[in-house]
């Protein structure tokens, strides 16, 4: 059987993936990701419309004709765990799918594609996930099978939170959680696994004790740190990691002290990919909130990697967004935090993305936010502050967003911690600048 060879578009890196639209392996990962940038994007070995790619171990054989083989049986043994005693299949080891029947049978059944068989197991409705764990169960030896079942349940937890409640009451997660523990060396696994839970994550309160309480999170730790050149998996880490952490103080200060460091050394590894500096922005952000947890990541250089995100990337209105709430949730009515995070020139990243970005209602709640929290107390940033016009901006903001109700409140409060203090030039200042038509108007228009 033959071993995989160099990828046919760099002929330099070690063939990595498999496109599942037409099961060749012929890329690389970084050229995968290269032309699926383009449009259309196809395979450069068949041109077949390309829409999503597996990640394969290099050490692993190649399948055969790169399809599963196998008889309709076959199939429906696997995805819906029937059996017919009658079956000449029976003679397939358990967890085979290479379909190397001893039966003459074999020699005339279908071939059935990855991407075939990946859709059969993705159309079931929610009703029909006793049927991919018990595949996941009954073949918990195979990795294609686990990695496959993996990828499906991830797609799956993105539903509605009905649907994430019914994938753990299936035991949906201790299957993902399996696979990833039985097979730590395989990152397709990996992926899919951290993909699944992170989704999943993004439910009820209610699941991410769960999820906790199984120590998913350090499955989602170890495939970081395992497979550290993984993009994917870095990526995917950190949306698992980010949405554990979401409005939960117990689970944001368990993440900090085992988490902090990984993902800021993926964007730190990173840089010049925008996905996991958003995704990387975004879990800093939900970690971030008290002062304990704020002078933790400060010190281990969070906020110098926002900034860098930031500026990296000046033109991605997420990075922004994700780095304006991370920045409202670093700063507070700490002094000692504040005055560090001025002398990052957080703020002006952060008035950089609000004027840059003026019509991005995200931005702007943010951006107020942010600088409301780190100007509470200290009247040297204060000042600071209204030197660099910040006063402009969220006047801006809340002219232009008249009807948000979150950019008035955070509006209002910022100018207020703008001027607190008495200090007559600032109020001077503000007055000049119908800051009080401003502040009458939003007290207007929302007096309920």
């Amino acid at each position: 059987m033959p071993q995989f060879d160099e990828c046919i578009v760099c002929l330099d890196e070690q063939i990595d993936t498999q496109f599942l639209s037409c099961g060749h392996l012929c890329c690389c990962q970084a050229c995968t990701l290269r032309l699926l940038q383009n449009e259309p994007a196809r395979c450069p070995f068949c041109r077949t419309l390309l829409d999503d790619y597996d990640i394969i171990d290099p050490s692993d054989p190649v399948p055969a004709r790169y399809t599963f083989v196998g008889n309709a049986r076959q199939v429906d043994h696997l995805v819906h765990g029937t059996h017919d005693q009658n079956d000449d299949s029976s003679n397939h080891s358990s967890g085979d799918l290479s379909g190397q029947s001893t039966s003459d049978e074999s020699e005339q059944s279908p071939s059935f594609q990855r991407s075939e068989i990946e859709e059969l197991i993705s159309s079931f409705p929610s009703t029909d996930v006793d049927a991919i764990v018990r595949a996941l169960q009954s073949f918990e030896n195979n990795q294609d099978i686990q990695r496959r079942g993996c990828r499906t349940l991830g797609k799956l937890a993105g539903g509605d939170a009905r649907r994430k409640r019914l994938l753990l009451s299936k035991s949906a997660d201790d299957r993902i959680l399996y696979a990833m523990q039985h097979f730590a060396n395989n990152q397709g696994i990996q992926q899919w696994g951290c993909l699944a839970l992170g989704k999943l994550a993004g439910g009820a309160e209610g699941i991410k004790q769960t999820l906790m309480s199984k120590s998913a999170e350090s499955r989602i730790i170890y495939a970081i740190q395992h497979f550290e050149k993984n993009q994917d998996i870095q990526r995917l880490g950190c949306l698992a990691l980010g949405n554990l952490a979401f409005h939960n103080d117990e689970i944001r200060r368990t993440l900090t002290n085992k988490a902090a460091d990984r993902i800021i050394h993926a964007m730190q590894q990173f840089e010049n990919n925008q996905e996991i500096q958003i995704e990387g922005c975004a879990v800093l952000g939900n970690l971030a909130g008290d002062a304990e947890i704020n002078r933790s990541l400060l010190s281990k250089c969070a906020a110098d990697r926002i900034v860098f995100a930031m500026q990296h990337f000046e033109n991605n209105q997420e990075i922004q967004h994700m780095g304006c709430l991370a920045f409202g949730n670093l700063s507070g009515d700490n002094d000692e935090i504040n005055r560090a995070l001025m002398s990052k020139t957080v703020d002006d990243r952060i008035l950089y993305a609000m004027q840059h970005f003026e019509n991005n209602e995200g931005i702007q709640v943010n951006g107020c936010r942010a600088l409301g929290n780190i100007s509470q107390q200290d009247d040297g940033i204060k000042r600071t502050l209204m030197g660099k016009s910040a006063d402009d901006r969220i006047i801006c903001a809340m002219q232009n967003f008249e009807k948000n109700l979150d950019i008035q409140i955070e509006g209002c409060a910022t100018l207020g911690n703008l001027v607190g203090g008495g200090k007559d030039g600032r109020i001077r200042t503000l007055n000049s600048k119908s800051v009080g038509d401003r502040i009458i108007y939003a007290m207007q228009h929302f007096e309920n």
